[in-house]
């Protein structure tokens, strides 16, 4: 038996705390399974035709290339990207081929999308977690770039491609305004084509390797000057140089915990799951912790 899950971008019964990062979980037979590739080889292939609102002097296949390398060059990560044969006529939908295209009719395209920039679709196992088919579609409506340097008046494809794909490998969005997965992008700009320190350690926790799970980790409980717990606290680590490297959400309880620091001294805030993050961050804890109310009415703290 198979779910389908949406995924959209810019516009957990258990008492463990809720890692970092935020990767996607379900609820599942009463247990929370994370929804990650079985097998650290995943393929890809590209619908190669282009639309009247891309312009730029790199070609699709070329910036979609580098969108999935950002991620094949995590080393603490344990997966491959394969790329496959252009194929024009892949359709999207749960046939176990891994598309990227951005030639959908825009009427379609809304139906499936409204106004996203761009929208990952995939399917997973509903007994296991094991994603099986993960699509990316694109909105044939905006103006995009495949531009090295890109124009104020456009957006840029390569940023928007890298995004989805990490929603591809398993990661929600992040509160971290550096990280690509984080859910806002604006016109002109191109950093979301660079991983963040959070965005790594994110797909890093989903696929871990022995020199990942090696690192350290911040764990601790949110709550009150009355001690009242704190659910939904978005926790963030910052280094000594004054970086947010990685993030946590507080679960019911509120525990939480951020995996894959580098040695080092950092300072932690928690801040409230309000705009912009909100509108996807709450529905994946919805999903986990069902009957339990989200925190919002504080003030960013430091400790």
């Amino acid at each position: 038996m198979k779910k389908v899950f949406v995924l959209s971008i810019l516009i957990l019964v258990v008492t463990a705390p809720l890692y970092s990062y935020v990767a996607k979980r379900d609820l599942l037979s009463g247990v929370v399974l994370p929804i990650k590739w079985p097998t650290a080889s995943i393929t890809w292939v590209l619908n190669p035709t282009q639309g009247a609102n891309v312009t730029g002097a790199r070609s699709l296949s070329t910036v979609m290339q580098a969108s999935f390398d950002a991620w094949d060059a995590v080393t603490t990560a344990n997966f491959t990207f394969t790329r496959g044969i252009d194929a024009v006529s892949a359709s999207i939908g749960n046939d176990g081929i891994n598309v990227v295209k951005m030639n959908l009719a825009q009427a379609d395209y809304n139906t499936i999308a409204g106004s996203a920039l761009g929208l990952t679709l995939t399917t997973y196992n509903v007994a296991t977690g094991a994603l099986v088919d993960a699509d990316i579609i694109l909105n044939p409506g905006v103006s995009f770039s495949t531009d090295l340097t890109t124009p104020s008046t456009r957006i840029d494809l390569q940023s928007v491609a890298t995004h989805e794909i990490g929603h591809l490998l398993g990661l929600d969005h992040s509160a971290i305004l550096s990280a690509t997965m984080f859910p806002r992008i604006g016109e002109g700009m191109n950093a979301p084509r660079v991983l963040s320190t959070d965005d790594i350690a994110g797909v890093s926790s989903i696929y871990p390797t022995a020199a990942f799970l090696s690192k350290g980790s911040i764990s601790g409980t949110v709550r009150f000057t009355s001690n009242a717990l704190v659910y939904g606290a978005i926790v963030v680590a910052v280094n000594s140089n004054g970086q947010p490297v990685a993030h946590g959400v507080s679960d019911p309880f509120g525990n939480y915990t951020i995996n894959g620091l580098d040695a080092g001294t950092y300072t932690i805030y928690a801040e409230p799951m309000d705009t912009p993050y909100e509108f996807s961050d709450q529905d994946v804890l919805n999903r986990i912790y069902p009957g339990s109310t989200i925190t919002t009415a504080f003030t960013t703290r430091f400790r």
